[in-house]
Order: C-alpha cells, then structure tokens, then sequence
C-alpha cells in the first residue's frame, strides 16, 4: 500500500506542474532552433566569412590611396662646393673653391599617391571567384541548416514518443492500483483467494520501477532538446503535438528535379565551377599587369618653422606593365594543381549524384515498410484493446485470472507502445526522405 501511496503522491505533484508548464508546438520549437542553435551559429560566421572574402577580391580592382609626410632637422650645414674660375692682377687664371650651402635647419615633406590596376586577369577572376565563393558557402549553409533541422525534428517527435510511453505506462500502474484495490475489497469479503490478491499486488508494485525509468527517459530528451533549441535547462517545458496525424506516403520524384534542390550537391557544383576559376586564374598568372599611378608631392625647407620657403610642388602620372617571363616552373605547378583538384571535384560530383540517388531509394523504402507497420499495430492495438475489456469483465465475474488480466493488460500497453513506435519509425523515415529531396529545413 506505501507504494500505491507514493505513486499516487507522485502523480498530484507532477501532473500539476506539467499543466502550468509552456506548451511548445514543433514550429515554436524550430523557430528557437534556428535562432540559438550553437551549429547555425557557426554555420552563420562562415557566410559572415565569404562576404568579408567577396570584399577582399573587390578591393583589388578599386583604387587604393596613400599618403605620407616626414620632418627632418639638420643638424649640421650641408655645402655644395663649387670651383670658379678667377684672374689675378697679372692676368693669371685659377680655380677658385666656392661653397653654397644646399639645406636648411628644417626639411618637411609631404605625399599622396593613387595606384589603380587598369589591366589584370587575376583582379577579375579574383572578383569571380569571391562570388562562386559566397555561392558555395551559402549552399553549405543550408545544408547544415537542414541537418539541423532534421536532427531537430526527430528529437521533438522523440521525446513525444517518450511522453506517450510514460503515459501509457501511469495508465496502466492506475489500472493495477484500481484492480488491486478492488480485489483487496473482495478479498476482506472473502470473494476471492489470498493468492489471487497477491498476484494483483505484484502486478501493481512491478510498474512502479518502469514509471521511474519512462520519467528519466523522458527528463534526458527535455534536457536534449532545451540544448538544441538554446534553453536553460531549467525552463519548466511540455510539447505540443501528436504521433496520430501522420503525413501520407509520397511518391518517387525524378532525380534530376531532386539534384536542384539538394544544398550538399549544389555546393559540389559551385566548388566546381570556383575550381575552374581557380584554373583560369592560375593561367592568367602568366599575363601582363597594367597598372596607373598618380602622386603628388611636397616638400619644404627652412631655418625657422614655417612651411612656406623653400617650397616645391609636384605631380607625376605613370603607366607600370609587369610581365612574368621566368618563374621557375612555379606557375605551370599551379595550374597543374588547379587542373587536379578540378577532376577530383567532378568525381566527387559524380559519385554523390550516386549516393543521392541511394538515400532516395533507401528512404522510400524504409517509408514503405514503416507505412504497413503503422497498418498492423492499428489493428494488433484495436485487438488488445477489446481484449483487455473482455479480461476486465471477466476478472469482475471471477471469469478470468490475475495472470490472464496482467497479460492481457501487457499486450495492450505492448500493442499502444508498438503503434506509436510505429508511428515515431515512420517519421523518422519521413524526415530522412525530406532530407533527401533537399527540404528538411520546410517547416510544414
């Protein structure tokens, strides 16, 4: 009895609390996903990443501006010296050793410069291949974003198969508590025997320890999903949902139609097309460079400290062409190395087109097979079910045993169990078939 006491005192403790907590629906859920998951966030920093790359690649094609200034002092007079020629009273010629000092106590100077690429196969390909780049990423992105999801949706419809389980498993230890009372009733009667009313306590008293792990079981898929979504693991939680409404069995797409969807082979795609980029820009290595500058200066001399003796203004415009004659071999290595990772890029292409079509194949499959099991536990559950009524009735009359009444009691509980398990296997192969197409992160 202490036991039926504490399950009951159990009960009024946690049915409560669970009424005032928030009751979270899979979109509520998703939604929380998508904004504190730490993995997205990661995922994020790396779009962040090709667009400060795109930047980069841009620079290089706008024109960079520089600017400098100096102050020297002289410490000491600098002197040009000179040799002029003089003639004397006699009417000789000699050289005669003038100097001219050449600098004042304070130099200052001061210049700006403009440099701007006109011509450059590496600046425009660099451009091109920020923009593959920033493709790519975002393709990766959305497929670890529906990994995510996916992985997210499993866990929710988990913890509700867990939910139903540990309900299934209270419904049944009340049913033992109600029989075991009842038989206890009958028994002071002397309607039924010592050991008819000690099978009916074994029964009750055996749930209890399958309560205790349904009631982990389920606190350990919260805390799994309180991660996921970002929660504090104290946030007081019940889901919103149902393993009853199941979505019907689709049918099988067409590859191509597939492939276009599918974010891990179109980042496969844009790896290919940045891997051509980065062959072409390995060959235009070897291609001249134009580029224009522009600089003005200005540069000052004085004893005191001012800037306006001494003064010089100037500007100067110019064309620089850079051509590679000889390398070493090191440009034609690169464009070897571009070559290679390109042709390991399309067997890569190509050999997850195959796995692809794989995954499809198998998620159809394991949909199908899923789908007649959801069909036979429906109709193994409505057996048990009047079954269980039939022993009930019969357990009232004295009919049927405690024996035959507890396992009749198991098959039910067994048969609820098997259909949600059912259920929760079909979702599951759902959610992998929504991967496959390329849709896990929908949110239907």
């Amino acid at each position: 009895m202490k036991y039926l006491f504490y399950l009951t005192l159990l009960l009024l403790v946690t049915l409560p609390a669970l009424s005032q907590a928030d009751e979270i629906t899979l979109h509520q859920f998703l939604d929380a996903v998508e904004n504190n998951n730490p993995d997205l966030e990661l995922a994020l920093r790396d779009l962040d990443l090709a667009d400060v790359t795109k930047k980069e690649a841009l620079s290089r094609a706008l024109p960079s501006i520089g600017a400098s200034g100096s102050y020297s002092r002289n410490l000491k007079r600098n002197y040009l010296f000179v040799e002029m020629p003089s003639v004397d009273s006699l009417g000789n010629v000699s050289n005669m050793p003038i100097s001219f000092p050449i600098n004042k106590n304070n130099e200052y100077s001061f210049n700006v410069a403009l440099s701007q690429t006109l011509f450059s196969f590496n600046v425009r390909y660099g451009i091109k291949a920020s923009r593959q780049y920033a493709r790519l990423s975002s393709e990766i992105y959305a497929a670890s974003r529906q990994g995510v999801f996916t992985w997210a949706r499993k866990a929710f419809f988990s913890t509700l198969l867990l939910e139903e389980v540990l309900e299934i498993t209270r419904a049944a230890a009340d049913n033992a508590g109600e029989n075991f009372r009842d038989m206890e009733a009958r028994y002071e009667r002397g309607l039924v025997s010592e050991f008819a009313l000690l099978q009916a306590e074994v029964r009750m008293q055996s749930l209890l320890p399958e309560i205790t792990l349904a009631e982990r079981n389920l606190e350990l898929a919260y805390s799994s999903l309180k991660e996921l979504a970002g929660w504090s693991l104290s946030d007081d939680l019940k889901l919103s949902g149902s393993l009853e409404e199941l979505p019907e069995l689709p049918q099988m797409p067409q590859l191509p139609q597939i492939l276009e969807r599918r974010p891990d082979y179109n980042a496969l795609v844009w790896e290919e097309k940045l891997r051509q980029t980065g062959a072409l820009s390995a060959r235009a290595s070897s291609y001249p460079t134009l580029t224009g500058n522009l600089i003005y200066n200005y540069s000052a001399q004085s004893d005191d400290w001012v800037f306006d003796e001494n003064r010089n203004n100037s500007w100067i415009a110019g064309v620089s062409l850079t051509i590679p004659i000889f390398t070493g071999g090191y440009i034609s290595a690169t464009v070897q190395r571009a070559e290679v990772e390109l042709s390991k890029n399309r067997l890569q292409l190509e050999r997850r087109e195959r796995e692809i079509q794989t995954e499809l194949d198998n998620s159809w499959l394991r949909l199908e097979e899923a789908n007649k099991r959801i069909t036979s536990a429906l109709t193994t559950r409505t057996l048990a079910a009047k079954a269980f009524s039939i022993a009930e009735d019969g357990t009232a009359s004295g009919l049927v045993s405690q024996l035959e009444l507890k396992d009749a009691r198991l098959y039910y509980d067994n048969a609820q169990v098997g259909y949600y398990a059912a259920a929760w296997e079909y979702l599951n192969a759902w959610f992998d078939w929504k991967l496959a197409l390329g849709e896990g992160d929908l949110t239907e």
